[in-house]
């Protein structure tokens, strides 16, 4: 969220089902070519990461086998919000919204 609010886009395509939607063959990292229903100006913008494009772009995989796990997620989650400055690790955060005051 926070590179989509650096690149200060506030415009979103939507379409009424995923049939419906272009379909786009990319080629981002190391998986090879798979289809995605992420734009391509969005795949091969310089506004975001790589990470951040093959993320979303494996998220509108159109092949639920070239999605990411859950797990893949959170990892990609944490790795990404450790590098970033200001921000409060995710562990610690919880641990504070969860904290029992002291009686």
């Amino acid at each position: 969220m926070q590179q989509l609010a650096k690149a200060e886009r506030d415009e979103a395509l939507v379409y009424p089902d995923d049939l419906s939607a272009p379909v786009y063959e990319v080629e981002l990292d190391e998986r090879g070519l798979f289809e995605t229903m992420a734009e391509e100006e969005f795949s091969q913008s310089d506004d975001f990461s790589v990470d951040f494009r093959c993320t979303i772009a494996r998220c509108m995989a159109t092949e639920p086998a070239n999605r990411p796990t859950f797990e893949e997620l959170l990892a990609i989650c944490e790795r990404n919000i450790a590098l970033t400055r200001d921000w409060t690790p995710f562990r610690v955060e919880v641990n504070e919204l969860f904290e029992t005051p002291a009686s």
